[in-house]
C-alpha cells in the first residue's frame, strides 16, 4: 500500500498540482529533509514552476537549510530558469529571508547568483539578470577571477548581451555615483 507520502511525490511527479494541494492540505508532508530535497528536485526536473510554488505556499520545503536553497537557485541561474528563480526570491521576500544573504552566497566557484546568471549555459535572460538586481544583486561582485558581471559578458563578445552590459554598466554607474556622494557628503 502506498503512503499519503508517496503519493506527494507522485503527485508532484506527475505535476499534478490540485493534489498536491489536497495532499498538503490533508497533513500528506511529513517535514522530511530528504524527502523536501526529492521534490525540490522533481520540480526542476519537471520544469515546473507552478508545483514549486504550490511547494513553497504549503510550507512543504520549508524544512530545507539555507545552502540547500542556495545551491538550488545557483544551478537555477547557471542554467538560466528565470521562473524558478523568481518563485525562490518571492518565496524568501514574502518569509522575510535574508535576500541579502541569499543574493550574496557563492558557490564552489566563487560565483554569486548574478555571476552565474550571466555565465548560464543558455543565452543570457534579461529579465532574470533585472530581477536580481531589483532584488539588490551587487553588480560589483567578483568572482574568484576578480571579475564582475560586466566583466564576464564583455568577454562574452555576443551581440545579444549588449542589452545586459547596457543595464549592468547603468547600475554599476548609479552605485559608485552613490558612493561618490557620499564621501563628498562626508569630507565637507
Amino acid at each position: 500500500m502506498l503512503s499519503e507520502f508517496t503519493c506527494l511525490k507522485f503527485a508532484v511527479m506527475d505535476n499534478r498540482v490540485d493534489s498536491a494541494n489536497l495532499l498538503i492540505g490533508t497533513g500528506a508532508f511529513l517535514k522530511d529533509v530528504d524527502e523536501a530535497r526529492c521534490l525540490l528536485n522533481l520540480c526542476i526536473l519537471n520544469d515546473s514552476v507552478e508545483m514549486l510554488d504550490c511547494l513553497f505556499k504549503g510550507g512543504v520545503l520549508d524544512s530545507l537549510e539555507f545552502d540547500d536553497i542556495a545551491y538550488k537557485m545557483h544551478t537555477m541561474a547557471s542554467n538560466g530558469s528565470h521562473g524558478f528563480l523568481r518563485a525562490c526570491l518571492d518565496h524568501a521576500v514574502d518569509n522575510a529571508a535574508d535576500i541579502s544573504r541569499l543574493l550574496a552566497h557563492k558557490d564552489s566557484t566563487g560565483k554569486t547568483l548574478l555571476l552565474n546568471a550571466v555565465t548560464s549555459y543558455s543565452p543570457v535572460n534579461i529579465l532574470t539578470v533585472k530581477m536580481l538586481i531589483d532584488h539588490g544583486a551587487d553588480v560589483l561582485q567578483v568572482d574568484g577571477d576578480g571579475q564582475t558581471a560586466g566583466d564576464l559578458l564583455r568577454l562574452n563578445r555576443e551581440s545579444s548581451c549588449q542589452q545586459t552590459i547596457a543595464l549592468l554598466d547603468v547600475e554599476t554607474s548609479k552605485i559608485l555615483g552613490m558612493r561618490h556622494m557620499k564621501l563628498v557628503g562626508e569630507s565637507v
